[in-house]
């Protein structure tokens, strides 16, 4: 049994209500362990050439957005039609799903690359979710 789900540990927060609702969603993986990865990453009081943290984390997909949160904390929230979204890759292995972006994508005053790792069975299926929604959003703007 999962360690995270025993002690009740990175649920989906209220908040994900607000963005997702329940009967929209089409997948919900909760109490997953996670990284996030920062590479020649720059900000605003912050420099590290490379650096990982682990945490507690969760993730939604829905017909057109995917949210993932570490703890409460909001990681990502990008509807699918949103210009920025085909510059963010999405792939997977066996049980890891790897989310990686410029780190300018979402703030102007960042640089270096983030990547994201979310540790889930269902890592594939949210891939291709996520694959086929660029490839939508692709073919509209086009």
């Amino acid at each position: 049994m999962n360690v995270l789900r025993m002690l009740g540990i990175a649920r989906l927060p209220v908040e994900a209500e607000a963005l997702i609702p329940a009967d929209d969603r089409i997948l919900v993986c909760e109490h997953l362990f996670c990284s996030v990865t920062l590479r020649n990453f720059r900000a605003p009081g912050r420099a590290c050439n490379w650096k990982r943290q682990w945490f507690a984390g969760s993730i939604a997909v829905s017909e057109d957005r995917i949210i993932a949160f570490r703890g409460r904390r909001r990681l990502i929230n990008t509807p699918f039609d949103d210009p920025r979204f085909c510059k963010v890759s999405f792939t997977a292995d066996e049980y890891i799903l790897y989310i990686a972006h410029d780190a300018a994508l979402y703030h102007d005053d960042w640089s270096g690359q983030i990547e994201y790792r979310f540790r889930t069975l269902d890592a594939q299926k949210i891939a291709t979710i996520a694959r086929d929604a660029v490839s939508r959003s692709a073919a509209v703007t086009s």
